[in-house]
This record gives C-alpha cells, structure tokens and sequence, in this order.
C-alpha cells in the first residue's frame, strides 16, 4: 500500500513595495513598481461612492494610460470595495498607479503582490 506524502512549496516573499493610502478627495496614488511575474492585487476597502481606475506608464510617469483587456476595453475600474488580482507584469518599463475620483466618503486602497 502506498503512503501519502506531503509536499512544502515556500513562496518568498515579494520584493516590491506596496502602495497604500486613503483619500477623501479626487487625486493619483505613489508608483508602483511591480516585481515581475507575480499577481498585483488592489484591496479596496471604505465607505465611499466614486471610481478608481488602474493606471500603467512605460514612460517613468511621463504618460498614464488606463490599463485595458480585449483590443482596449478598460480594465482594472472600481466602483465598490473589492480584494482582487489586477495583473500579473511582465515588462519591466511599466509602472502603476490608481486614478481615485471621490464623490463622497474615504477610499482606502493597496496596490501590492
């Protein structure tokens, strides 16, 4: 009869720095500077009407563009509270940050991996 094993797969840690705050009016996170090949999650959390919008620059922040999926259908726009995967990078020149429009309340956010 054959025995179960059981098999340990350790993770390390990210390294990249997460990007957190909360707002109470209309304004743009830090850069977040992704570690590649690893899901970026947002949590959003709060009592707030309003949107937040995920942004990437492959310009050092020059230019933002609202990051898209499906030939330029937007992706990554929140209007409520979630804790979900966003993208998983895979070019180093991108960097990312949220576009947050308050129309009342306080919006707490983390972007990290």
């Amino acid at each position: 009869m054959a025995t179960a094993q059981q098999v340990v797969i350790t993770v390390p840690a990210a390294t990249s720095t997460p990007v957190s705050g909360s707002v109470t009016a209309d304004g743009n996170s830090t850069a977040f500077t992704p570690q590649l090949g690893r899901d970026m999650f947002l949590t959003l959390s709060g009592t707030w009407t309003g949107s937040v919008q995920v942004q990437r620059s492959t310009d050092a922040g020059a230019t933002w563009n609202d990051i898209t999926i499906g030939g330029g259908t937007t992706w990554g726009h929140y209007t409520a509270n979630c804790d979900e995967v966003v993208a998983t990078p895979t070019d180093s020149a991108g960097t990312y940050r949220l576009a947050l429009t308050v129309a009342s309340g306080t919006i707490v956010y983390r972007l990290a991996q």
